[in-house]
């Protein structure tokens, strides 16, 4: 069996929510090629801006269980597929 990886190089916007969207439909678009698994670069969710202070760094950090971590989670099962958010 052959795993299909989907590397998502996608421009970001400033918000997280457009993001939200902007990722959704890259992975439904993945899917539709084929893709098993949706890969996307680290600080995509926030637009590639980070701050060298360590604080601001944290503050920046997605908790777990959070809305946008859920509807990625509820995503991957809706395609059937994996889909990993790296930070």
């Amino acid at each position: 069996m052959k795993l299909k990886i989907a590397f998502l190089q996608l421009l970001p916007s400033d918000n997280m929510e457009d993001n939200l969207e902007i990722g959704i439909k890259a992975c439904k678009k993945a899917k539709n090629k084929g893709a098993d698994i949706a890969l996307f670069p680290e600080m995509w969710s926030i637009g590639y801006r980070f701050s060298h202070d360590e604080n601001k760094l944290r503050e920046q950090a997605l908790p777990m269980g959070c809305v946008f971590l859920k509807r990625y989670s509820q995503l991957a099962e809706e395609l059937d597929m994996g889909i990993a958010i790296t930070f």
